[in-house]
């Protein structure tokens, strides 16, 4: 919005305006802009943006599939990032904030520079982190593991089987691995033996969130997630004394298909319960909108499509409530944090072009859905980021763009696939021969027009 200023007596010339940009209320919703120095310095070295940005989107990622402080910190450090500890002055190891940096990015001390949580954003301070991960604050999403009231039977045991896995490779005895369990947010039962009552014998886990929940025993997952086995591996002559853990990824195809179909489902859920908030109250919708924002981080990092990527940079200042207020967590918000969770939990393998559609599919609706409820609150900034995001997914179901940011080779195979008369793939930039990636669309549409 502009408004003309008559001229005055200190302005030059006879009848000359000025046009004064009227912005809206700082809502501190928006993230730390790089420096100039810092745009520079990328620049100079090659990269595209800066390191802060880098640093930004790669922390959020981490902390949407973290359900823990040091599930977050490894993740963090897995993406090939420096981690620095900020400990209390007062109280002996007590850890009070982060700070992270490239190994890449040095000043001209030669040291890296670091950048702490508040400076990439104002929801990413490790406080505000921690609000999600506290165990001892049950109403808090980010305690709980993916809930299983929106999980079909074949998720709801690779969740299981992972979670128990990843605490066997933790643990050295029958307490510290049970108590993993719990801390993880599993419901677990004991069996003990009749004929001593002390000598635990197995186990069962549950994810919680139903309204009854589905018992598995440590044989119904894997065969070596049996208590037995689990000691054989604890012993010093088993592979855990030998440094080997087992495989942390042996979810199969059809497991991941499944991860893939429950988030699209969890996502067409949150839609529909935040659709009812149109008519009566758009301000219900914080917790969904800020939870948007884990799963398209997530959804990005686990595809591999860069416009997934575009539209999670490009959320981010919708995602956020004015001046760092946390939202009250509620049903479409946990969905979606399940969601992003379970997203997490397939790695990066998964480049199915249906699971990518459907669940992209999904998404679309869903940001459409925010970018109403933001335009009510009247947070035409926020609403604006929503619909920059939802442009940049609908490319994702668009057959012309190339789905992801390596094209593959082309080899028999997938030439075979392209030209089938109903593709199995999406055709790449070099099955064709006809799209490079300095090439525009919108110039490529053109060239191949009539």
């Amino acid at each position: 919005m502009e408004r003309r200023v008559p001229d005055s007596g200190c302005l030059p010339g006879d009848g000359a305006e000025i046009r004064v940009a009227v912005h809206g209320p700082a809502d501190r919703t928006a993230a730390r802009r790089p420096k100039r120095a810092e745009t520079e310095k990328a620049a100079r070295i090659g990269r595209g943006e800066s390191a802060r940005a880098v640093l930004r989107r790669r922390v959020a990622t981490a902390a949407a599939g973290a359900r823990t402080e040091a599930e977050f910190f490894a993740a963090v450090g897995a993406e090939g990032v420096l981690v620095r500890l900020r400990h209390s002055t007062q109280f002996t190891g007590e850890v009070t904030g982060y700070a992270v940096a490239l190994p890449d990015d040095l000043g001209s001390s030669g040291q890296p520079v670091w950048f702490g949580g508040g400076k990439l954003a104002s929801d990413l301070t490790l406080p505000k982190l921690r609000r999600r991960w506290a165990p001892e604050q049950v109403d808090r999403p980010g305690a709980r593991p993916p809930s299983g009231r929106h999980l079909s039977a074949r998720t709801t045991r690779a969740v299981l089987r992972t979670t128990v896995r990843r605490a066997a490779d933790e643990a050295r005895t029958p307490a510290d691995f049970l108590e993993l369990l719990e801390r993880h947010g599993l419901l677990v039962r004991r069996r003990y033996s009749r004929l001593d009552p002390e000598q635990l014998t197995g186990y069962a886990v549950a994810l919680p969130g139903g309204e009854e929940p589905d018992w598995y025993s440590g044989g119904q997952l894997a065969d070596d997630l049996t208590l037995p086995c689990i000691r054989q591996r604890w012993s010093p002559s088993g592979p855990g004394a030998e440094g080997g853990a087992s495989p942390r990824d042996d979810l199969s195809p059809e497991e991941r298909q499944a991860f893939y179909d429950d988030a699209a489902r969890a996502a067409a859920y949150a839609t529909s319960h935040m659709r009812r908030y149109l008519a009566t109250n758009p301000y219900a919708a914080e917790d969904a909108c800020w939870a948007a924002s884990d799963v398209l981080h997530v959804a990005a990092r686990a595809t591999g499509n860069r416009h997934l990527g575009y539209a999670a940079d490009s959320y981010e200042r919708a995602a956020r409530s004015p001046y760092g207020r946390i939202p009250h967590p509620t049903s479409a918000g946990n969905a979606l944090r399940s969601a992003a969770r379970l997203l997490a939990l397939t790695g990066n393998q998964n480049h199915t072009t249906v699971s990518i559609l459907v669940l992209a599919s999904r998404l679309i609706a869903l940001l459409e859905t925010i970018t109403q409820i933001r335009f009510l609150q009247q947070r035409q900034a926020q609403a604006d980021a929503a619909r920059r995001a939802r442009q940049h997914l609908g490319r994702v179901t668009d057959s012309s763009v190339p789905w992801l940011e390596t094209a593959a080779q082309p080899t028999p195979a997938r030439l075979a696939m392209a030209a089938f008369p109903t593709p199995w793939a999406p055709a790449t930039a070099d099955t064709h021969g006809r799209r490079t990636s300095s090439t525009p669309l919108r110039q490529e549409g053109q060239r191949h027009s009539p």
